[in-house]
């Protein structure tokens, strides 16, 4: 595994190496990398070595019109950044280094502690030597190891097979979203994160035409909790709550808005229509299409029927809105009917038990629907009929 990278590798440590930036100061790799995005590793690569006691060498003359203390002089007079809203290499800047992964418990300590113990449990363990390997891998053997660096079990660079150059790519199990290949097990996938802040899922096929369409979770994407996915890693993350909670809850991001993200703090989501339970929306159409297609078309009409068949007879209703139950911002997802039932979003969902009947009830924007199970097939029947969704 010659040529697999630590957390170490990617980004050091106190005290590590030095150099040189264009404004003449010293910096780590990791302010380089926090300053200059995908850009870091050739800004690296042409930066002179900083002396140990952290003075440029004679070479590392700052650029022209570049002053050599830039942390002393006002805003106007500072090299502008590379990245739109990126701070300076060591300036403070909460908002970053709060979503800055490689600072995240996860990598600190989840990650390695994983690896440790792979490795003390199973001191031989078989090194995959390829994308597919890999992922049938961590999907079957390792998955009671996950989450697991995929340097930890290949030979190879996975990030560069991947297309991620530069990112840290971490097996991880789903954990709302089964998986329909190894039931009772849940869906597996290489998440990619990458040094903007940003996360992307893959998850190789057989050959090249099966593999998995990469899905992009832009730094604050209302897919899952910043906070939760710092402690245990954006898979276990993902989908605990409805995306306009999760709007509520993530911190502010400055200067970095992704498309379909709204951010805390903007003009609230819709409203729902007169005869609708009031309050907020809590998710709407366009966060709906952010989701993963993949994870959509695995939690399905099937789930929803299963859930109520457990219900018991009395009258009663469970409130599901919050997501803790089930994620039905997922289910809801899928296109077809369900499109035309959320129509621009969906207000709050409850399962309902009433004279023997059991149902979902979906609030949406276009009003109150019950969805039940057709005792005869099984299949899913909705009143009343939506009006067809027109955007």
């Amino acid at each position: 595994m010659a040529s697999q990278r630590s957390l170490h590798d990617y980004y050091g440590g106190p005290g590590d190496e030095q150099r040189i930036a264009r404004n003449g100061r010293p910096y780590t790799r990791l302010e380089f990398m926090d300053h200059y995005g995908e850009e870091w590793n050739a800004r690296w690569q042409e930066a002179s070595i900083a002396t140990a006691g952290g003075a440029p060498q004679p070479a590392a003359a700052a650029g022209p019109g570049v002053p050599s203390t830039p942390g002393q002089q006002p805003p106007q007079a500072q090299a502008a950044p590379t990245n739109a809203g990126a701070p300076q290499p060591g300036a403070q800047n909460v908002l970053l280094h709060t979503f800055s992964w490689c600072q995240a418990l996860f990598f600190t300590d989840v990650l390695p502690a994983n690896t440790q113990e792979l490795a003390n449990l199973v001191p031989n363990w078989i090194v995959y030597r390829s994308l597919r390997a890999a992922i049938d891998g961590a999907s079957g053997a390792l998955y009671q190891h996950l989450p697991l660096l995929t340097s930890a079990f290949t030979n190879f660079d996975v990030a560069e097979a991947l297309g991620e150059q530069g990112a840290i790519v971490v097996a991880e199990e789903v954990v709302r979203v089964p998986s329909p290949n190894r039931p009772p097990g849940n869906r597996v996938d290489f998440f990619c994160y990458k040094v903007n802040g940003d996360v992307v899922r893959h998850h190789p096929g057989r050959s090249r035409a099966q593999d998995m369409r990469p899905h992009c979770m832009p730094l604050g994407s209302l897919c899952f909790l910043m906070a939760d996915a710092a402690r245990q890693g954006v898979g276990r993350s993902l989908h605990a709550q409805p995306p306009r909670m999760v709007q509520l809850s993530n911190p502010p991001l400055a200067d970095h808005h992704p498309t379909g993200a709204a951010q805390p703090g903007d003009g609230q989501p819709g409203v729902a229509q007169p005869g609708n339970p009031p309050g907020h929306l809590l998710a709407t159409r366009e966060d709906l299409q952010q989701l993963c297609v993949y994870d959509s078309q695995c939690v399905n009409w099937r789930d929803i029927r299963e859930a109520l068949r457990v219900l018991p007879l009395h009258d009663h209703t469970v409130d599901w809105s919050d997501g803790s139950h089930f994620p039905w911002w997922v289910w809801l997802a899928n296109t077809g009917v369900l499109r035309d039932v959320v129509n621009d979003g969906v207000a709050g969902v409850e399962l309902e038990v009433l004279d023997g009947n059991k149902c979902v009830i979906v609030h949406s924007v276009r009003g109150n629907f019950r969805l039940s199970e057709n005792p005869q097939n099984g299949k899913m029947v909705i009143k009343p009929t939506p009006l067809s969704y027109d955007p």
